[in-house]
C-alpha cells in the first residue's frame, strides 16, 4: 500500500485474504487500485467525466444527470456507509444520560436523508446498514421527536445555560451537515458551541485514546465498515448485530470482580494459619498459635494488598478496550474485550509477581524467625504470606474469567435493552450510488 498525504492511497490485493467467491476463486479480484483524494465534489465529478477516474460515488446533486448519461453505468445498492455523531459520554453535558437522549431525539434524520442524500436511504441502526452481515432488527434507533427531546432536557436537571455542548468540526470549515444538525438541535434549545475547524481534529481534540486533548465532546462524521468482519465490527457488535456494550461494560459489576480476590485471600490466610497452628502444636518449645487480635489485623492488611492485583488486571483491560494501551513496544487501537483481557494479564503478570514476592519475602521472617516475642507476629505474618500466595495464583486465573463473563453479560443485556448511544445517534445509513465508465 502506498499513501500520499492528502493526495492518494494505493491499495494492493491481499492474496491471502480469507474470502473466496462461490466458484472458489480467491478474492479480491483486483491486483491494485488507487483512491484519489479530491475534497471538492465538483472537481471530483469533473475528473470522472473527463476520464481521469474510472469509478465515482455519485453525489446526490449529480445523481440524476449521471444516470441519464449512457457513457456511464450507474449501480445503486444499499451500502455500509453511515452518517453519525461521535460523543464522549464523560464530557459534560454528554455525561448526562437524559441530555444524550434529548440530543438524539432532536436530530432530524429523515430531513438529513432528504436534504443531503437521494431521499430514499434507510435509517441506520447503530453502525450498521441492512447490507451488513451483522444487521439485526433487534437494535432500534431513536426517531425525531422534538416534544420528547424537550421533556428529557427539562428532566435532566441541567440548567438551560448548560445545554451548550462543545463540539468540533473535523474539516477545515463547517460542513452543511453540521449546520443542518445545529438548526435541528436549536429547535429544542440545544446550542452547539463549535470549536475552531481544523483538519484531523477528531483525533487531536475528541478521541483522547488517540492522544486528543479532550477539549471537545463530539463531532459529526461518517463511518464505513471494513470488509473484514473481524475488524471494526467486532469492537461494537455481537454476532446477531446487536450493540455490544462490552465496549462500555456494566460499571457496578467491575468492583465485584475486583472484590472477588478477597475471599480467595481469606481462604489462603486461614490455610496458612492452620499450618502454623499444627506446627506450633507439634513443637513443644513454640506457643500455640491462635486467632488473636494481631492475626486479625493481618487479615485487614491482606485485603488491602491483594485487591491491587485485580485492580491492575481490570484497569489495564479497560485501557486496552479504549485504545489507550501499548503492547510489544507499539500502539494498538481499541481491542475487543477478550483480547484486552488476555493482553492485560500478559502485560501485568510481571509487576503482580514482583509485588507479591517482595511482600512474601518481607513477611517470611515474621513466620520463621525464632526468638523472644516472635509469637506475637507469627500469626500476622502467616496470614499475609498464605493469603498473598493463594490469591495471586487464583486471581490470575479467575479474575480474567469473571471479567470476561461481565462483558458477555453486558452484551446480553444490551440486546434486550438497546443502547441509546451508538444506534440512536446514527442519522442515516447507506443507499449508495456508484458510477463507472463503460
Amino acid at each position: 500500500m502506498d499513501w500520499q498525504s492528502e493526495a492518494s492511497i494505493t491499495f494492493e490485493g491481499n492474496k491471502d485474504h480469507w474470502m473466496k467467491d462461490e466458484q472458489g476463486r480467491q478474492m479480491p479480484y483486483l491486483d491494485k487500485f488507487t483512491l484519489n483524494i479530491i475534497p471538492d465534489v465538483t472537481v471530483r465529478v469533473a475528473a470522472f467525466e473527463a476520464g481521469d477516474s474510472d469509478l465515482l460515488t455519485a453525489p446526490s446533486d449529480d445523481y440524476a444527470r449521471l444516470k441519464e448519461n449512457t457513457d456511464f453505468v450507474l449501480s445503486e445498492f444499499v451500502g455500509s456507509h453511515t452518517y453519525q455523531w461521535y460523543l464522549n459520554i464523560l464530557f459534560p453535558p454528554f455525561d448526562n444520560e437524559l441530555f444524550r437522549k434529548a440530543f438524539s431525539h432532536a436530530i432530524d434524520r429523515p430531513g438529513h436523508i432528504a436534504t443531503f442524500l437521494k431521499g430514499h436511504e434507510p435509517l441506520g441502526r447503530g453502525l450498521l446498514t441492512p447490507s451488513s452481515w451483522a444487521w439485526s432488527d433487534k437494535v432500534i434507533g431513536d426517531e425525531l421527536d422534538l416534544t420528547k427531546a424537550r421533556q428529557e432536557l427539562e428532566a435532566s436537571g441541567l440548567p438551560e445555560e448548560e445545554w451548550t455542548p462543545r463540539t468540533q468540526p473535523i474539516g477545515q470549515s463547517m460542513s452543511d451537515w453540521d449546520l443542518f444538525d445545529e438548526a435541528s438541535l436549536a429547535k429544542v434549545g440545544i446550542k452547539l458551541d463549535w470549536a475552531r475547524p481544523e483538519t484531523g481534529s477528531y483525533a487531536t481534540r475528541v478521541f483522547m485514546g488517540l492522544g486528543g486533548d479532550g477539549s471537545a465532546g463530539g463531532f459529526h462524521s461518517t463511518w464505513s465498515m471494513r470488509l473484514d468482519p473481524d475488524g471494526n465490527i467486532g469492537d461494537f457488535y455481537v454476532q446477531d448485530g446487536s450493540y455490544n456494550s462490552g465496549q462500555a461494560p456494566m460499571p457496578f459489576l467491575q468492583p465485584l470482580v475486583i472484590m472477588f480476590s478477597v475471599p480467595l485471600a481469606t481462604l489462603g490466610g486461614f490455610g496458612a494459619l492452620y499450618i502454623v497452628f499444627i506446627w506450633s502444636e507439634a513443637d513443644r518449645y513454640l506457643p500455640s498459635q491462635k486467632l488473636d487480635v494481631l492475626t486479625m489485623l493481618g487479615f485487614i492488611l491482606l485485603i488491602g494488598v491483594v485487591v491491587n492485583n485485580a485492580i491492575l488486571i481490570v484497569h489495564q483491560a479497560l485501557n486496552f478496550m479504549r485504545g489507550g494501551g501499548d503492547i510489544a513496544g507499539g500502539f494498538e487501537g481499541e481491542m475487543t474485550p477478550r483480547r484486552a483481557i488476555a493482553e492485560s494479564v500478559r502485560t501485568r503478570v510481571r509487576p503482580i509477581f514482583m509485588s507479591m514476592l517482595t511482600s512474601v519475602g518481607g513477611m517470611l521472617p515474621l513466620v520463621l524467625a525464632p526468638g523472644a516475642g516472635s509469637e506475637l507476629y507469627r500469626g500476622l505474618g502467616s496470614v499475609v504470606v498464605g493469603g498473598l500466595l493463594v490469591s495471586t495464583i487464583f486471581t490470575l486465573l479467575l479474575v480474567p474469567m469473571l471479567l470476561s463473563l461481565v462483558f458477555d453479560l453486558s452484551a446480553k443485556f444490551s440486546v434486550e435493552e438497546s443502547s441509546p448511544i451508538p444506534e440512536s445517534l446514527t442519522p442515516a445509513g447507506g443507499l449508495a450510488a456508484t458510477a463507472r465508465r463503460k
